[in-house]
């Protein structure tokens, strides 16, 4: 008899697995219960929300309909610290094994920079083991244990996680004064740095526009289950249960779809939207700085982007990458205006930035800026 069976490609009872990501006002819980609400297996399915955020999704427990009846049924659970992804794959698959069709874990942030979570994990394997970077190792072996049951899970999982604004201090002319001005860059997803793109779908939400998706990853069959003009509702998962079961997808959405916005230097590492959020660095080089995320495309322009992403990383991990090298000459141009500009421009860099170009400030830049300064007349 043989060990493997082969038959024709079916869709059929496929699990989605999506990951939104939002600031608070984004209505990210409340988009992903409706979600949720549409997922489950015609009406009839439980839902489960994973609640980590101090019992805070029970306020959507009451809160009421069109018709009077409650909005949201579910069940809920109120999963305290530790967060470890041991912990976490213990209750998903517990989740998993009760028969819920839908699962819902508010917030999956915690995992990663909660109590017990992968930060705080890498901090004490790092006091045994004494080198940042192998003391990921572990942590990231028990993260990757979640993504192994998610590649075998046959129950819809939504991970909602926390973003916060990325902003960056900026020197301008105002009424014939140099002033310091804050500069939004971009959001900042809480999570593992790949976490986005283990989803089968994830998206960011912004206060500006609550419950309105902007894509990390939508593929070409999953747009016309979300149009970037319109807040996702139970309809989106009504509409995605029926795919999922082998049914026929909308049509795709008639409004055009957005080009994407204007990028930033990609040698400095920011794109529009910052949603790989290992702001804690796992190693000694430059932590991963999320690339320029394109609006969902062509196929060819989807592949040509992964390959040019995954050269930028390749860049970025190497010694003396594009990122350093932007900092260093930075660094270069305020030493030659003297010691002062040099040190204000120390103090904005980020602490990882700073390590980087730590020996050169000090074997170099330090002389040289002291120098120039000596020749200034007093």
């Amino acid at each position: 008899m043989s060990e493997f069976s082969f038959s024709p490609a079916i869709r059929q009872n496929t699990p989605m697995i999506v990951g939104i990501s939002g600031a608070s006002g984004s209505g990210k819980t409340f988009s992903g219960l409706e979600l949720g609400m549409g997922l489950r297996a015609r009406g009839k399915g439980k839902i489960l929300l994973i609640d980590t955020e101090g019992r805070r999704g029970l306020l959507y427990a009451d809160l009421p309909g069109a018709d009077g009846k409650p909005r949201f049924t579910f069940d809920h659970c109120d999963f305290a610290a530790p967060y470890s992804p041991t912990r976490v794959l213990k209750v998903l698959k517990q989740a998993e094994a009760a028969g819920y069709a839908v699962i819902i874990v508010d917030s999956m942030s915690d995992e990663y920079s909660g109590d017990g979570g992968l930060v705080d994990m890498a901090a004490e394997e790092e006091k045994r083991v004494h080198n940042s970077a192998a003391a990921w190792a572990r942590p990231k072996a028990a993260h990757k244990l979640i993504v192994r049951w998610l590649r075998q899970c046959r129950c819809h999982v939504i991970f909602l996680m926390r973003s916060e604004e990325k902003v960056r201090l900026e020197k301008v002319m105002k009424d014939g004064r140099e002033q310091t001005v804050v500069v939004p860059i971009g959001w900042v997803s809480i999570q593992e740095k790949n976490w986005s793109y283990d989803m089968t779908t994830s998206f960011l939400l912004t206060p500006d526009a609550p419950g309105i998706p902007k894509p990390i990853k939508l593929q070409e069959q999953h747009r016309p289950f979300f149009p970037l003009d319109k807040p996702i509702t139970r309809r989106t998962g009504e509409l995605l249960a029926e795919w999922c079961a082998g049914g026929q997808a909308p049509p795709p959405p008639a409004e055009p779809i957005p080009e994407p916005g204007p990028e930033m230097d990609p040698e400095a590492g920011f794109g529009p939207f910052e949603t790989l959020s290992n702001w804690a660095p796992e190693s000694g080089e430059d932590p991963e700085m999320p690339p320029d995320f394109p609006q969902p495309g062509k196929e060819e322009e989807a592949r040509q982007f992964i390959v040019q992403a995954e050269k930028r990383q390749k860049e970025r991990t190497a010694p003396g990458g594009p990122r350093k090298k932007v900092v260093a000459e930075l660094a270069r141009q305020a030493a030659g205006k003297g010691y002062e500009a040099l040190k204000e421009f120390c103090a904005k860099l980020e602490p990882h930035e700073r390590a980087a170009i730590k020996d050169l400030v000090v074997h170099e830049l330090q002389p040289l800026a002291k120098e120039i300064d000596s020749k200034v007349p007093a």
